[in-house]
């Protein structure tokens, strides 16, 4: 019964109605438009496999396993790559002052750096933007973990803000003219697992040598029922659109196509 209702779901709710509403449609045109209906529907399918956990996990597991974590990491500072932020939003620090808010696995990233930081005493880079300027204030991945990190008891001191990078790329080039000022050149890298191989790309092309800490895992070492999994949702979606997403930036990475 309960898989039942997850079929309907499945089928009724976006991206899982789009492939649904596309294969009627192809059935329509079927007898009329024998070979467009043909390609609409194997289209449809295509995108209905491409929206379920069993493909999006087969997609991301192998760059979520490209590094596993260090049991005794080392290093000479601690370097976080940002992540999803939203403006102007409540945050546990300061939810009066509605400075934004870290979502998806940032608030993973930070809590890394706070335990690396409480373990090791390395000064920590934050680096991250984009950098939003609304209201008379500032919004950037940044600088929301550096307040984070503040109210965890990490002294600002021994925090430096990048809050202008956009791209993994960036966040190399800026983070690596921050440590030379700093004379350190073999960070702890704090990223998401299946963002990692990338980044070690890039922070390797403006020769630091980095210690990988992935964090922000999605893929289960406990498979999903396959019942489940053959099922379109957002999650396979999601999955999906971020192993593309890192392959093409790994596949430009070597290509050293840059920007």
């Amino acid at each position: 019964m309960l898989w039942m209702v997850k079929l309907a779901e499945s089928l009724a709710l976006p991206p899982g109605l789009f492939a649904t509403l596309t294969l009627l449609l192809a059935v329509l045109l079927a007898r009329h438009r024998r070979g467009f209906a043909l390609a609409l529907a194997a289209v449809s399918l295509a995108f209905a496999a491409a929206c379920t956990p069993a493909v999006g996990d087969l997609l991301l597991a192998p760059l979520e396993r490209a590094y596993a974590p260090p049991a005794r990491p080392s290093g000479d500072a601690i370097v976080v790559l940002g992540a999803g932020f939203s403006a102007a939003t409540p945050d546990f620090a300061d939810p009066a002052l509605d400075t934004g808010t870290l979502y998806g696995d940032s608030g993973e990233r930070v809590l890394a750096a706070a335990a690396l930081y409480l373990e090791l005493h390395l000064p920590i880079v934050l680096s991250g933007g984009p950098l939003i300027r609304a209201n008379g204030k500032s919004y950037a991945f940044a600088l929301i973990a550096a307040r984070d990190l503040a109210a965890l008891g990490v002294p600002r001191r021994d925090m430096y803000v990048d809050p202008t990078s956009r791209t993994t790329e960036e966040n190399a080039e800026h983070t690596a003219l921050i440590l030379r000022r700093l004379h350190r050149m073999h960070p702890i890298l704090v990223a998401s697992a299946a963002q990692m191989a990338r980044a070690v790309m890039d922070f390797r092309r403006v020769e630091l040598v980095v210690t990988p800490y992935p964090v922000g895992y999605t893929v289960s070492e406990v498979p999903t029922p396959l019942a489940y999994a053959l099922l379109p949702s957002e999650t396979g979606l999601d999955e999906t659109a971020a192993a593309l997403h890192e392959d093409l930036g790994i596949l430009a990475a070597r290509l050293h196509l840059h920007g």
